[in-house]
């Protein structure tokens, strides 16, 4: 492994870390549900959070996706607009110390804003982060980068999952919610400073710019030209699972967006495919909990049991009948 491969392996699984670990100080399963909880928040804004999240995470890929692809370098991109992803963090500290017993309404008003430029922007800026990782990571390294990146990650998020229940178990509220926030901006501070040391490779490619519609035009033909690539998207399509979450989850760390940079048939095309891989999914993932939500309200937990059961067969029936993996397809081309 030459010295540049070994610093960028390093620096991209440091910022990637780093950035899960912070998050897990601010859990959009616990943390965040509890803060707005104690902001007098109702039910279905505590229960929309998750989705709404799940929405800004995913949906603006693929309309960052042809603006990326014209840009030669990545990085400054990444690292101009990257500390809007962090900045809202330190302003929910901020909420919490000194608003949240003064205007919890506000403050909830706050929070949610907050929430949805981090994962926005987080969104918009995936195809570039991740086309950085396809041109710096060899694609026989990949697998492993992104095991070891998920394992320390998953670690760092143990101990933070300890540290916060200290926190909150020994300093009240709202102050204790600020405490876990300024925790998550230092992780995120780290990780932003391991981001900026990547030394990004010159770029061979970059497609020129078009207007979006003409860009998203486009999808149209290459998902009808890559039937091996439409049929992976519908499979990932009834992706809320329940029945062995746990492999799934580490699955899908792994391989989730680290395949889209192999479906892709040029490097200057990844930005394009890694969009696909995330916008197309979130309107399922976005209207699955709440649709999971109200299954459950109406016949029970049974039904949305059963309801996971077949959309996990049918996913897993057509990867297995449907996709062939891009590498065996890239041995033995088609005739």
């Amino acid at each position: 492994m030459s010295v540049n491969l070994r610093h960028n392996v390093v620096a991209l699984g440091a910022d990637y870390a780093l950035f899960v670990v912070g998050l897990a100080f601010a859990s959009q399963s616990t943390i965040l549900p509890a803060f707005a909880a104690y902001l007098g928040a109702p039910n279905v804004v505590i229960g929309a959070i998750p989705a709404v999240m799940t929405l800004g995470w995913f949906m603006p890929s693929l309309f960052a996706a042809g603006h990326t692809e014209t840009l030669e370098r990545k990085l400054p991109f990444l690292v101009r607009y990257t500390i809007w992803e962090r900045v809202p963090f330190i302003v929910l500290a901020l909420a919490a110390f000194f608003l949240a017993d003064r205007a919890p309404a506000l403050t909830l008003g706050v929070m949610l804003l907050m929430l949805l430029i981090v994962t926005g922007v987080g969104g918009a800026l995936m195809p570039a982060w991740m086309d950085l990782i396809g041109r710096v990571v060899p694609v026989t390294l990949r697998g492993r980068f992104f095991g070891f990146a998920n394992l320390a990650a998953s670690a760092g998020g143990l101990v933070a999952s300890v540290v916060t229940a200290s926190i909150l178990a020994m300093i009240s509220a709202p102050a204790s919610y600020g405490l876990c926030f300024v925790c998550t901006s230092v992780c995120l501070g780290l990780s932003f400073a391991a981001l900026v040391v990547v030394r990004e490779p010159a770029s061979t490619s970059s497609a020129p710019a078009v207007p979006l519609r003409e860009y998203l035009a486009r999808i149209r033909v290459l998902l009808g030209r890559d039937p091996n690539l439409a049929w992976f998207l519908a499979a990932r399509a009834f992706g809320v699972v329940f029945v062995m979450m746990g492999i799934q989850i580490a699955a899908m760390n792994v391989s989730n967006l680290n395949v889209m940079l192999e479906f892709a048939p040029e490097t200057s095309a990844q930005p394009t495919y890694v969009g696909l891989g995330t916008t197309l999914q979130a309107p399922f993932a976005f209207v699955a909990p709440l649709a999971a939500g109200l299954l459950a309200d109406a016949l029970g937990f049974i039904a949305v049991f059963a309801v996971a059961a077949v959309a996990v067969s049918v996913a897993l029936a057509l990867l297995i009948a449907r996709v062939r993996d891009p590498r065996a397809m890239v041995a033995t081309p088609a005739a």
